[in-house]
């Protein structure tokens, strides 16, 4: 049984991970790859059927296959490997994680997560940090060219003193510290979900209304149909979160070269874009909500 999947990629894992696994671990690796190996199959033949244009299922099962290397720690085996294998994109998820975030994560590593889910929050996690580390680098730099207070007397001293900007830094810094004390209550809201792959709605702001939903004046059939479309924008929030996740890692890669690749512009034009949509579907699910709360109250 040299080589027991169809699929090139599969056999390639399960050559690498006999050189390393115990045969328990072994069998249980089977199962999962053979699971994988129709799920690739499965979407070749989609794919050549012309579907899948915009590549959401094969982002799906490249993230089950990610799931299996990270759950087996045999994700390293990949990170060098031949392009023809249709190898899983690699990102920095070695980055150290801060004290505070890290304990969150042992926390949601004890969670009852599938291990799909837990590569898909373990993603969102290194994201967080890595707007940590964006912060702390705008705050230092801020600090270290003047002091943040803008009543210090060298201040007034220097001729030279860019006030436009360093109020502009300012303000970014304090919408970086929003940005990120919000993206914390996100993560703990999920880690602390009861029943993880069973929740009714994983991001808060959809949970949340959702709960406000259910005491509105809304008949069973409009409660049903706005629940269908809380979901509907759930998705498509994951979608925008999971394709500005992919720029920002992207970039973080990047960040010590001069050039960032080809079509990274692009990418980015096509998330703002997409990120305009959701925040518009956004705003008029809300607008329908809160029509329907006054009416409650009347």
């Amino acid at each position: 049984m040299d080589r027991p999947f169809r699929m090139r990629k599969v056999n390639l894992l399960w050559e690498k991970a006999k050189k390393r696994l115990p045969q328990d671990r072994m069998a249980d690796l089977y199962a999962d790859l053979k699971a994988q190996d129709v799920d690739e199959l499965s979407l070749k033949k989609y794919k050549s059927e012309g579907h899948d244009g915009d590549g959401e299922q094969e982002a799906r099962i490249r993230k089950k296959f990610r799931a299996i290397m990270q759950k087996y720690e045999l994700e390293d085996h990949f990170d060098d490997g031949p392009d023809d294998i249709n190898r899983v994109e690699k990102t920095p998820q070695k980055i150290k994680l801060d004290k505070k975030v890290e304990k969150l994560w042992k926390k949601a590593e004890h969670a009852g997560f599938t291990a799909e889910e837990l590569s898909d929050l373990r993603e969102e996690f290194v994201h967080h940090q890595m707007k940590m580390e964006e912060y702390n680098q705008l705050k230092k730099e801020l600090t270290e060219g003047h002091p943040i207070s803008d009543n210090t007397i060298e201040q007034f001293k220097d001729e030279n003193y860019k006030w436009e900007s360093v109020d502009s830094k300012n303000k970014h810094l304090k919408v970086k510290h929003k940005d990120l004390k919000e993206d914390y209550e996100r993560l703990n809201f999920k880690v602390g979900k009861s029943s993880p792959g069973k929740s009714e709605f994983t991001e808060p702001k959809v949970y949340e209304m959702w709960m406000e939903a259910r005491k509105a004046n809304f008949t069973d059939g409009e409660l049903e149909s706005f629940k269908e479309e809380l979901r509907h924008f759930e998705h498509k929030l994951k979608k925008h979160q999971h394709m500005t996740r992919e720029i920002d890692m992207a970039a973080y890669q990047y960040r010590r070269k001069d050039d960032l690749p080809q079509g990274h512009k692009e990418l980015q034009d096509k998330t703002k874009d997409y990120g305009q949509k959701v925040k518009k579907i956004h705003t008029d699910l809300r607008i329908r909500l809160d029509n329907a709360l006054r009416h409650t109250e009347l």
